[in-house]
């Protein structure tokens, strides 16, 4: 089990390597904040999301990207005030699928959970082929809005126990920041 000074070693470890994709996390939230939204998300997917994007730029369709934004608004706007600490993944979870099969498509699972993560901060915790491979998580599970609310039950099991003040960092975020500092244990 992971103890509390663990947690917060890693999270400062994480903290310390301080590269680009701290000031591409900034600047998409600020574009996000701006109603900039598919400018940001690009951003960060095209940054952050490099592999997988670099492989789908012929395919990738930013109009179908922008429709889908819009179509699955509302849902993201209905769980806003969730808090991944106090939320009720199972009873999310009609609300977390429909999210991820709208996104998923189009940018595939770890883009997927990226985009889930900057519309929701504080709501979702982002995964990628290591942080899925750490904890088990098979690749055909990856594919389905089933195994990615089954990683989300999975991080509530393996940190409710961690007292998280915030910092300035949700502990969703925290969470994948210990994640990205251990995946390759």
């Amino acid at each position: 089990m992971i103890n509390q000074k663990e947690f917060e070693d890693k999270i400062e470890e994480f903290k310390k390597l301080g590269d680009f994709r701290d000031e591409v996390e900034l600047m998409t939230h600020k574009l996000i904040e701006k109603n900039e939204d598919v400018l940001g998300l690009c951003l960060m997917l095209f940054s952050w999301n490099f592999a997988n994007m670099r492989n789908m730029l012929k395919t990738f369709r930013i109009h179908k990207f922008k429709e889908v934004l819009e179509e699955i608004k509302s849902t993201f706007k209905e769980l806003e005030k969730e808090r991944f600490e106090t939320s009720d993944i199972p009873k999310l979870s009609k609300k977390i699928s429909f999210i991820f099969n709208k996104l998923n498509p189009l940018i595939q699972h770890t883009g997927t959970s990226k985009v889930m993560y900057f519309k929701n901060p504080n709501l979702f915790v982002m995964w990628d082929t290591a942080i899925r491979k750490r904890w088990g998580i098979k690749d055909r599970d990856a594919k389905t809005s089933e195994g990615y609310i089954s990683f989300l039950n999975l991080m509530k099991k393996e940190f409710s126990h961690i007292k998280w003040e915030s910092k300035g960092i949700s502990f969703a975020r925290a969470i994948d920041m210990y994640n990205f500092a251990t995946k390759s244990q």
